[in-house]
């Protein structure tokens, strides 16, 4: 199985901004929010699967 990471991103309710983010519990690297709302990057996706 191949997996391919994404970048995770996220949009920020306090500044209206949508960012790259690493980890799912960390502020916004602009205004420092926790409030912060996960919009991409946590999908997944089988691109190719070997069955014997």
């Amino acid at each position: 199985m191949e997996i391919i990471e994404t970048a995770g991103l996220g949009w920020c309710m306090e500044c209206a901004c949508n960012r790259v983010v690493t980890s799912r519990y960390e502020p916004c690297p602009d205004c420092g929010s926790f409030r912060m709302e996960v919009t991409g990057g946590d999908e997944m996706r089988v691109r190719e699967l070997e069955v014997e």
